[in-house]
């Protein structure tokens, strides 16, 4: 006979899986950067020539993207789409968006509703921000025991936020940076965000 599961420990597995996803995203992520970190800093033309063919670089704003096993690597960030394919959701960042300076050694809290994107806002700002943490908002329904933040709150939330297929915004709600839009666009709007407040475009 099959065990009752209960809904909260349902959630608790749910909760624990997109956990281990989002670590394993990010390892992948690192080692991809580390992977090509060592793969230019060894100086070897013969290595250089034995590249695989595949690889692309674009000089965009003075720095070098190369792409790699799908990811975008450009020093030490990483991103899952290239300067071109961001380039025109670059206009949907509204001027009032906080840089990176703002999240300087200050505690960061996340609330997203697309893994992907989280993963990338974690592997872009982990070395910025004093530490960053998952949260719940005000008014939506989260599993396990994510603190609640708001925009009105002190601490720093980025909201990456799910919206009908017409919306489509990037914009500072107080202490709130929202990435707000359709399912499809989460990611690369999530690029267009990071290429803003980090000063690539």
């Amino acid at each position: 006979m099959r065990r009752f599961v209960s809904k909260q420990e349902r959630d608790r597995k749910l909760k624990r899986n997109q956990i281990v996803m989002g670590f394993g995203l990010v390892i992948v992520m690192f080692l991809s950067v580390l992977g090509y970190a060592f793969q230019t800093g060894s100086g070897n033309e013969e290595s250089n020539n034995n590249q695989d063919s595949s690889e692309e670089t674009i000089n965009y704003n003075g720095l070098e993207f190369v792409e790699s096993s799908g990811l975008w690597i450009a020093e030490q960030f990483i991103f899952s789409h290239g300067p071109y394919d961001v380039n025109s959701y670059l206009g949907l960042v509204e001027p009032e968006i906080k840089g990176a300076i703002d999240y300087e050694g200050k505690p960061l809290y996340i609330y997203s509703e697309e893994g992907n994107a989280e993963v990338e806002l974690k592997a872009n700002l982990g070395n910025i921000a004093e530490k960053i943490e998952n949260s719940c908002v005000e008014g939506a329904e989260c599993s396990g025991e994510l603190p609640i933040k708001s925009c009105s709150g002190g601490e720093n939330l980025i909201i990456v936020r799910k919206s009908d297929s017409v919306t489509r915004r990037i914009y500072q709600d107080n202490n709130c940076a929202i990435v707000e839009g359709p399912a499809s666009d989460m990611l690369v709007m999530t690029d267009a965000f990071l290429f803003r407040i980090l000063g690539i475009a």
